[in-house]
């Protein structure tokens, strides 16, 4: 999912401007948003993993896999 996140904010600028909103501190921001790595490296950067935290994702309405397998398994 943070590929998409990364892929929708198409120029540097919006990359950088979005890292910054979710709590990236400046340095990062700036470095993985010029980055030029493509979407599935840049999904696993630490940039990315602190702006969009599984728990920022849960927020927005995404369910997660392991847990709908979690629950078809009933584990939880």
């Amino acid at each position: 999912m943070r590929s998409v996140y990364w892929k929708r904010w198409k120029g540097s600028r919006t990359k950088i401007r979005e890292l910054l909103r979710l709590g990236v501190n400046r340095r990062m921001a700036f470095r993985h948003g010029l980055s030029g790595k493509g979407n599935w490296r840049m999904a696993r950067s630490p940039g990315l993993r602190i702006a969009l935290t599984n728990e920022r994702l849960h927020e927005t309405g995404l369910v997660s896999v392991v847990a709908l397998w979690k629950k078809a398994q009933g584990y939880a």
